[in-house]
């Protein structure tokens, strides 16, 4: 990061960011909508709307914004997407390093066909969003062209936390808090009831319960 050429690792870093990251919650605080694949909007944004996208038709969605909203994720300190002490995605990066992902359109019903949807129902959703806008809210209503939609979007869960219960050699308990002959757990699927705040937590329990396990295991 310190000494490889920004015009190398730039593009690199922008496509960890632009595909495998969570959208910045302020997105949303600030009047994204997030609708499904018919277009219609499935919960409230600003709660946890990764836990409800599974349940939508073909499990994705689409972040909606308009132009406003577009300039205003355009620089520091709203971004859309980031790995915090790395980089920064606004976007942008999103137009310009996913075309796959980035659709524009000058009107809602136009965007809607791009997404091969309803465009009325699409822009029924957002005149409904927009009507719910009060002066003085800090979610923005979506009325500036052109109007712009990232996605699909899916959730995707990467680690569990607790896991199974594992004793000292790792070998996994049942409800009585004995052994299961020949059965060993490691990682997040064994940390036993241990919660572990950041990524670089679970990789080094990943590591170590990985080759403890193993040996215990082995032997």
């Amino acid at each position: 990061m310190r000494y490889a050429p920004q015009a190398l690792l730039r593009p690199f870093i922008m496509g960890f960011l632009t595909t495998a990251l969570a959208p910045s919650p302020k997105l949303f605080e600030r009047g994204a909508v997030l609708v499904n694949s018919e277009g219609r909007r499935f919960c409230d944004e600003r709660g946890e709307p990764a836990l409800a996208l599974p349940d939508q038709p073909g499990k994705v969605g689409y972040i909606v914004i308009d132009a406003a909203l577009a300039r205003e994720f355009s620089a520091w300190p709203n971004f859309v997407s980031t790995a915090p002490g790395v980089a920064y995605a606004y976007v942008a990066d999103y137009k310009r390093n996913r075309r796959d992902v980035y659709h524009e359109a000058r009107t809602t019903e136009a965007l809607g066909h791009q997404l091969a949807m309803s465009g009325k129902v699409l822009s029924a959703t957002l005149a409904e969003h927009n009507a719910t806008v009060r002066a003085g809210d800090a979610r923005r209503a979506l009325t500036k062209p052109p109007f712009i939609a990232l996605g699909p979007v899916r959730s995707v869960f990467v680690h569990n936390e607790g896991g199974l219960a594992v004793d000292a050699q790792h070998r996994v308990l049942d409800a009585q808090g004995q052994p299961l002959p020949g059965l060993f757990a490691a990682g997040a699927t064994g940390q036993g009831g241990l919660l572990l705040k950041g990524h670089g937590h679970h990789l080094a329990w990943a590591f170590v319960s990985g080759r403890r396990a193993g040996r215990f295991a082995a032997g």
